[in-house]
């Protein structure tokens, strides 16, 4: 209780110091708005908000090859499982949604949340940038349907896999400005646990 209050208090305080856009971590705007070694304006001013389009680079610097292979592929499991870049129609909407009512057990975002979590464990570097990628597609995501999935999917995350010490109080605070309570007590329920194992 004591320490909800004061994370409450410290955040009222000094909360803006913990914008997502002040981590460290991230890759320099110019280098991320690099594809193929060209300047891509859009994707300097969009780097930490929602695309339908797939990501071609971490958004964290430093990372060896590997990683941000994994990066890549990690986000393009966030956009699978979000339904981010797939433009349905209104019929095959229609038939989603009354299918998903109907109780089917939605055997196939399971698996993308599991490849996603097992990803985030094996490799460690990968796990921050997993959870930047999702407040990247939560962040003026035009579709309400695709943000309930982002934070479905935040909420499984967390019930799995910690982010790092240095990442944990932008993600609380990105959590609490959107009143995402429920996501900051799991974060800190997984931070005294630690990760699953694989």
């Amino acid at each position: 209780l004591y320490l909800r209050s004061f994370k409450r208090e410290f955040f009222s305080r000094f909360g803006t110091l913990y914008d997502v856009r002040h981590y460290t971590g991230l890759k320099k705007r110019k280098r991320f708005a690099k594809r193929h070694g060209v300047f891509v304006q859009s994707l300097y001013n969009s780097m930490l908000q929602w695309q339908s389009e797939p990501l071609h680079t971490s958004l964290l610097g430093g990372m060896e090859r590997r990683v941000r292979i994994a990066a890549i592929q990690s986000f393009h499991l966030i956009q699978g499982y979000m339904e981010d870049g797939k433009r349905r129609s209104n019929i095959e909407e229609g038939k989603r949604r009354s299918s998903l009512k109907a109780g089917e057990d939605g055997e196939e975002e399971k698996k993308t949340a599991r490849q996603l979590c097992d990803m985030a464990i094996r490799i460690y570097g990968l796990r921050d940038e997993i959870y930047l990628q999702l407040m990247k597609q939560l962040e003026k995501n035009p579709s309400s349907t695709s943000r309930h999935r982002g934070w479905k999917l935040m909420e499984i995350c967390l019930k799995k896999f910690p982010p790092s010490d240095v990442l944990e109080n932008f993600l609380d605070y990105f959590c609490r400005q959107r009143s995402r309570i429920t996501q900051v007590k799991l974060m800190y329920q997984r931070i005294y646990l630690g990760a699953d194992q694989v």
